[in-house]
């Protein structure tokens, strides 16, 4: 088929694109990736979090999803989760369902975006690459929690902006998408909003610089009144309103240690360091040449580049920009505002700063950003060589991801690893079994006991010292070993807890 003006149709290039060997392999990647996922949703035992909040939400009746807020309760997934639970059950793959539905979300939007801003090129093979393998993304797609489904949307809000000012045809209907699909973040998981808020604002200055918007007011209020409907939406049915400052209490208490942390969980992921929760690992040698050379070095090259476009922009248009470029603005521009939101709510409110979970979208944010950079460069020259040099920061990481990849337990929850493992090794009796267990496994243990294993008995969180039949120790609970002269009947090789009985 052709178009009238004698050219291959979208629908036909688009075809004929896919067959390249760059989107072929990019495919199958992403489609190995998936089927990591599956495989890892379906055999990974529950975590705490993910237990935690089934019995708050789930085992509990519906209406609590409505009327009780909780750092727990990521509305609208919770929602999903419950609707899954509803129609497959109380396994950890059905109730993961709508996490593996946005991994899926989200692959499809990094394979778009990455061959949008970098072409029919290896380049986009690498940022597919690097996007998808972050094994701390990989982690929040696959759990029971609002996280990856947050950031599926958010990547898909992003998507739809780039392709709005993308060409010099004015498609204002992607504003209705976009705007939806950033505000529908924060419904997922409110850690989004200030990442959300900061979209806005570079939206806002790319429209008053696109000089072929002649109805800027008109762009403006489409975006502002598709999201507007989502947030009041979620005002009236979620329970936020009842959101208090004591509720969010996962984070960092400055700057330097949110830094760490995030550096850390991505390059350091399968360390046993993070077995005992409390004690985040220090930073290494690694973590600071990351910190204080490659990160520098990243901003650096995003401050050159918009020296580069700006000028160009103003003078002749945003929409002169390709689409690479364009994502260079996004993601730099919304990293920027976010982490000046950020110092700034925390000096004025106490907000605590993101780790590992809680900052996902600055994983996704500078994974872009590297990826897009040399689209401000000319493919010739100098900045030819540029690319082919800079091209090595991305593929370094997505090696260091490959080794790092991980199929057993979730880094934030490593703890929780063999625990199920360790609960099939109690035996079946007629009286329950009385079961000491430190507080972190509560929730894992009675999610199992209410669902497959009755012949437990219910756990609390007092911790493990008493006279039980059987004991179930973290790492830095294994003191009462001695002091009961406890007999140790599993010692656990990820999480390096024991299941151990009374003499």
């Amino acid at each position: 088929m052709v178009d009238q003006n004698g050219g291959t149709t979208e629908s036909e290039l688009r075809q004929r694109l896919t067959k390249s060997p760059a989107r072929r392999a990019a495919l199958a990647f992403l489609g190995a990736i998936f089927c990591v996922a599956i495989y890892r949703a379906w055999t990974q035992p529950f975590s705490h979090d993910e237990a935690f909040m089934w019995d708050r939400y789930l085992a509990a009746p519906a209406a609590g999803i409505f009327t009780r807020f909780a750092a727990e309760n990521h509305f609208l997934h919770t929602l999903l989760a419950k609707l899954s639970q509803l129609a497959f059950g109380n396994s950890p793959f059905a109730l993961r369902l709508p996490g593996l539905l946005a991994a899926a979300w989200f692959f499809n939007t990094i394979y778009r975006s990455m061959f949008r801003a970098a072409g029919e090129t290896w380049g986009a093979v690498t940022g597919v690459a690097l996007l998808a393998l972050n094994p701390v993304v990989l982690d929040f797609l696959i759990i029971c929690r609002g996280y990856g489904l947050a950031l599926a949307l958010f990547a898909a809000g992003l998507a739809q902006l780039v392709e709005y000012f993308s060409g010099s045809a004015m498609r204002r209907s992607q504003l209705w998408k976009a705007g939806p699909a950033i505000a529908l973040s924060v419904t997922a998981n409110l850690t989004f909003a200030v990442p959300s808020l900061a979209v806005s604002a570079i939206f806002a200055g790319l429209v008053f610089l696109d000089r072929e918007d002649k109805r800027k007011l008109v762009s403006l209020s489409r975006f502002a009144a598709s999201a507007g409907l989502v947030a009041a939406a979620f005002a009236v049915a979620s329970p936020i309103r009842h959101a208090r400052k004591r509720h969010f209490f996962v984070g960092a208490h400055s700057a330097l240690q949110s830094l760490w942390n995030m550096i850390d969980i991505a390059i350091r992921h399968n360390s046993t360091l993070w077995i005992d929760w409390r004690n985040p690992p220090a930073p290494n040698g690694w973590t600071k040449l990351v910190a204080f050379v490659i990160l520098p070095l990243v901003l650096a090259a995003f401050a050159i580049a918009c020296a580069k476009l700006y000028p160009a922009a103003k003078r002749s248009g945003i929409r002169t920009l390709n689409s690479g470029q364009l994502l260079i603005i996004l993601s730099g521009g919304i990293l920027l505002i976010a982490t000046v939101l950020l110092i700034g709510l925390h000096h004025l409110t106490g907000l605590l700063y993101p780790i590992e979970r809680t900052g996902l979208y600055m994983q996704l944010l500078i994974g872009l950003l590297v990826i897009a950079i040399p689209s401000a460069f000319p493919n010739a020259g100098l900045g030819k060589m540029f690319g082919k040099i800079w091209i090595i920061l991305p593929v370094a990481f997505v090696m260091l991801f490959v080794s790092q990849m991980e199929t057993s337990y979730f880094s934030v929850w490593r703890y929780d690893a063999d625990t199920r493992a360790m609960l099939d090794r109690i035996p079946v009796r007629k009286a329950p079994a009385q079961l000491g267990a430190s507080w972190e496994f509560e929730p894992v243990i009675n999610y199992y006991r209410r669902t497959s294993m009755p012949w437990v008995a219910p756990v609390g969180r007092s911790g493990p010292d008493g006279q039980y039949d059987f004991y179930m120790l973290t790492p830095w609970d294994q003191a009462l070993l001695d002091q009961r002269g406890l007999k140790v009947v599993v010692r656990a090789p990820i999480s390096q807890a024991v299941l151990a009985i009374a003499p």
